[in-house]
């Protein structure tokens, strides 16, 4: 295998973390937010 192909995939699976991440992130957002949600509707 050559360096140049070994960059290529390095960088994609980079990207493919990246991207994962970020999904995980935005689950995690969310998560916040429903709880907080969750926990203003029962104190009223």
């Amino acid at each position: 295998m050559d360096f140049n192909n070994y960059l290529n995939l390095n960088n994609n699976s980079t990207d493919f973390i990246l991207k994962l991440l970020k999904d995980y992130q935005k689950v995690i957002d969310e998560n916040k937010i429903l709880k907080n949600t969750l926990e203003n509707s029962t104190k009223t």
